[in-house]
């Protein structure tokens, strides 16, 4: 059920008892509970027994080259390591050498959790794949006996569109970003004004 959890290509993975939830997941008293969901509430298989919960967040791409920005947004407690397609993209409070009861080197504030923290991902170490590609989030408690623990992942994919060889109009600038919607038809172009017009022969 652990082997390949973190599906590099070429892997398969089976993982029978794992489930399907909703993100986030973890458990809370209080600070969490408006991310985590029902299906994502592990308190009775982490609280008392391990520090370690994992996850598996497929996604699909039509075609990986091109895909030109990534960027992984965060909230957890206490630590992680994220990876996709089995290539480690971002990490906090981690140990060394996790292994699958691994613990959180320290203590994460709740309150840093208010905000997203924004990791960017190095696209030349990936190797994205068409079809399914995976996220996954090794998330860490900082003790089995924590009154909390959160994995709240969302990953941020830019894709450079076709070519558009039309000429055109834009009625709106679009600097440092995509072009907006072209226009063949456009109110006249007034040019060469002058306060001393000729008289007409």
């Amino acid at each position: 059920n652990y082997a390949n959890w973190n599906n590099a290509p070429g892997t398969t993975f089976t993982g029978p008892t794992w489930r399907d939830v909703n993100m986030a997941l973890g458990f809370d008293g209080s600070s969490f509970l408006e991310w985590i969901s029902d299906t994502g509430d592990f308190r009775a298989e982490l609280q008392g027994k391990t520090a370690s919960l994992f996850a598996r967040i497929p996604f699909e791409l039509t075609d990986p080259n091109a895909v030109n920005e990534m960027t992984l947004r965060m909230r957890w407690d206490d630590g992680f390591i994220a990876y996709v397609n089995g290539v480690k993209i971002a990490s906090d409070r981690d140990p060394a050498s996790p292994g699958w009861d691994a613990v959180a080197t320290d203590k994460r504030s709740d309150p840093l959790n208010d905000d997203w923290e924004v990791f960017s991902v190095d696209l030349n170490s990936l190797n994205l794949v068409e079809g399914t590609n995976v996220l996954a989030i090794h998330g860490m408690n900082e003790s089995i006996g924590s009154s909390d623990v959160l994995i709240y992942p969302e990953l941020d994919i830019a894709v450079t569109g076709g070519v558009n060889n039309s000429t055109g109009y834009m009625s709106e600038p679009s600097f440092e970003g995509v072009n907006n919607e072209i226009s063949d038809i456009v109110a006249p172009i007034v040019t060469e004004t002058t306060d001393s017009p000729e008289r007409p022969v």
